[in-house]
């Protein structure tokens, strides 16, 4: 069915290409969720509205994602790549001058059943996924995954202060961000893993690695 479920495609007939594999490649009931979204990091730059001279890449050498852009005679530069070693993300923003990044960081989850807090230095967010009604049975799934997330901020100078559930950073010349992730999910049958301890513990072990360290 193969064959046919790719002519299916390349005709553009994709439900009934979508149908077929439903009918003959999945088991019945479904024993693969769905894969799910968990998080976006929320940088807001005020004033930098009216970027100019924006230019970005992705080096497939060093995996790492660069953008940069000028606000009047500054340059700012933002790095970000995922280490499978130390199993973090790593943004790291930057300026030319000494003391122009303003950024406030926050969380955005979508699913409901979620707590989130700001402390000093660090974003803290926890939940479990919603459940939802799936298409085609027409029946309630029920989600038993937990996750949480623990992100760190270490500004190079300037104030950093907490505003509700987001971090505001003011007059620095550089910020590393390092981000963990983590589910209570151990193998298809074990689902005990405690996801804020295995934050902890993988901020722990990345807690005194520069960006340099990180990316070496």
């Amino acid at each position: 069915y193969l064959d046919t479920i790719r002519q299916l495609l390349f005709d553009g007939e994709q439900k009934n290409a979508t149908d077929l594999a439903m009918e003959k490649f999945m088991s019945q009931p479904l024993g693969q969720e769905r894969y799910q979204p968990f998080a976006d990091l929320i940088m807001s730059f005020p004033g930098h509205e009216k970027a100019t001279e924006y230019y970005r890449d992705l080096n497939l050498e060093t995996g790492v994602a660069t953008t940069t852009y000028k606000i009047d005679d500054v340059t700012f530069t933002r790095q970000v790549f995922a280490t499978a070693v130390d199993d973090i993300l790593v943004v790291q923003l930057s300026c030319d001058q000494p003391g122009k990044i303003d950024v406030s960081l926050g969380l955005e989850c979508p699913h409901s059943e979620i707590k989130q807090r700001a402390e000093k230095g660090e974003l803290h967010l926890k939940g479990q996924v919603s459940d939802y009604i799936h298409e085609r049975e027409k029946q309630k799934r029920v989600s038993a995954l937990k996750f949480a997330s623990l992100i760190s901020a270490e500004p190079d100078g300037g104030d950093m202060a907490v505003n509700g559930d987001n971090l505001e950073i003011k007059g620095a010349t550089s910020v590393l961000i390092k981000i963990t992730a983590a589910t209570n999910y151990v193998n298809y049958r074990d689902i005990s893993a405690y996801p804020p301890r295995l934050c902890i513990d993988k901020m722990n072990d990345v807690k005194e690695k520069s960006f340099d360290q990180l990316l070496a």
